[in-house]
This record gives structure tokens, C-alpha cells and sequence, in this order.
């Protein structure tokens, strides 16, 4: 009886130990702020097990932020000065048809402390870890490509990868940022937008600086493809 007793108290454990266990491989994290009422302005930082980035610059929603090759446990953080700017921050990391939501003023379990009543966070950590349970690190180098088109709310996929990688994201909407964590010698991409009657811009930047740029025009069948060789 002892010998079995123990055996299910090991299981309870693991069981404990392995709630909502998360992902184990890089993958694609998916960010979608949803507009409100209000001003639709936000802020917003997102980070993963490999990489963290802030963008500064007010934002409006509605507005896409893709995290490439992004380690596990990730998360995302929304800023207003309005409390009805945003709808709702949804997060859907590796093809995830059901996203978590996190709505205005929400925190999920393992965000930080201190967030105010305008900060809005949302991530896949398990339940059972401390907050904080990630800690932005930055990566060594930071690659982000923004996606614009006139008219907004543009259709688009895309292919973006450097030495050492390759992802082929599904259909997007515009506007949107996409960050490649990682990368290796280069950054490129190649967009492709859905309406050839739209106009479709993607500005690469490296560490913070514009390197590269392209415009698929009105009328033109071509893609936007943009690339860097770091020095």
C-alpha cells in the first residue's frame, strides 16, 4: 500500500509540475491590437525566451506585430493614454487558431508587476510560474519589417529569413511590424500583396535604422522585397 501511495503522489506531482506545460521550439508569435472607441493610439512591447522589442512611436490600431523564430514563453504589453483606445490584444503563438485576449486593462498570469491601469499585457506563460515569467533580453541584433499599403488594411504574405533561416508568413494584414529573431550574416524579405490595386511599402530596419526599402505600386504585379548584408 505504501508502494502505491507513493506512486500516486509522484503522479499528482507531476501532473502539478506539468500544468499547462509551454512550447519547447521557436515559432511565431502573433500579436493583433483591436481598435476601440477612443483614440486608437497605444505603445507596445513584446517579448520572447530569445529577443525583446519596444516600439515607441504611438501606434494606430488596428495593427499586427509578428515575432519570427521567437522562443517560448512569449508576451506582449499595450500603452494608452485612452481608456478606450483599444478593443481587446490578442496573442496566437505557433498557429494557434483560438487566440488568448487579454481585454483593456487585463493582465495574465506571469505578466509583471507594477503595470498601471493603462497597460493591457497578454502571454502563453504556464499558470503555475511567478510573475514575472518573461524577462525581456534583447537580442544581439534587431531586425523589423513594417508593412504599410494604400489603402490600409492591405491583404499580404511573406517570406522572411537570413543565413541560417526561413518563414513563410500566412495572410496578414496591414499595417504591421515583423521582427526576425536571430538572425545570421543578412536580413530579407520578400511581401506580397493580395489587390494589385494596392499599394504596398516595406521598410526594413536594423537596429533602429532604415537599411532598405520597397513599394509594390498600384497596378504592379511585382512583390516589395527588401535585404541587408550586417556589416
Amino acid at each position: 500500500m505504501r508502494t502505491r501511495s507513493f506512486a500516486v503522489l509522484a503522479l499528482l506531482l507531476l501532473a502539478a509540475c506539468t500544468e499547462d506545460p509551454a512550447p519547447t521550439t521557436t515559432a511565431e508569435a502573433q500579436f493583433v491590437v483591436n481598435p476601440g472607441t477612443g483614440d486608437r493610439l497605444f505603445t507596445i512591447a513584446v517579448s520572447a525566451g530569445n529577443a525583446s522589442h519596444v516600439i515607441q512611436t504611438p501606434l494606430t490600431a488596428p495593427y499586427t506585430v509578428l515575432m519570427e523564430n521567437a522562443y517560448p514563453p512569449v508576451q506582449g504589453i499595450v500603452t494608452t493614454e485612452d481608456p478606450d483606445a483599444i478593443a481587446d490584444l490578442q496573442l496566437a503563438f505557433g498557429g494557434e487558431t483560438v487566440p488568448r485576449i487579454a481585454e483593456p486593462g487585463q493582465k495574465f498570469p506571469g505578466c509583471p508587476e507594477g503595470l498601471s491601469d493603462q497597460q493591457t499585457c497578454v502571454n502563453n506563460c504556464p499558470s503555475f510560474l511567478a510573475a514575472p515569467c518573461v524577462v525581456p533580453e534583447p537580442g544581439p541584433v534587431e531586425v523589423r519589417f513594417d508593412v504599410s499599403s494604400v489603402p490600409p488594411s492591405a491583404l499580404f504574405t511573406a517570406n522572411v529569413g537570413s543565413l541560417n533561416q526561413d518563414h513563410l508568413i500566412s495572410t496578414t494584414t496591414t499595417p504591421a511590424s515583423v521582427f526576425l529573431e536571430d538572425p545570421a550574416e543578412s536580413a530579407s524579405g520578400v511581401f506580397t500583396k493580395f489587390d494589385q490595386q494596392t499599394s504596398l511599402t516595406v521598410n526594413l530596419y536594423v537596429d533602429g535604422v532604415l537599411r532598405d526599402s520597397a513599394t509594390s505600386g498600384s497596378g504592379n504585379t511585382g512583390d516589395a522585397v527588401v535585404q541587408y548584408q550586417f556589416d
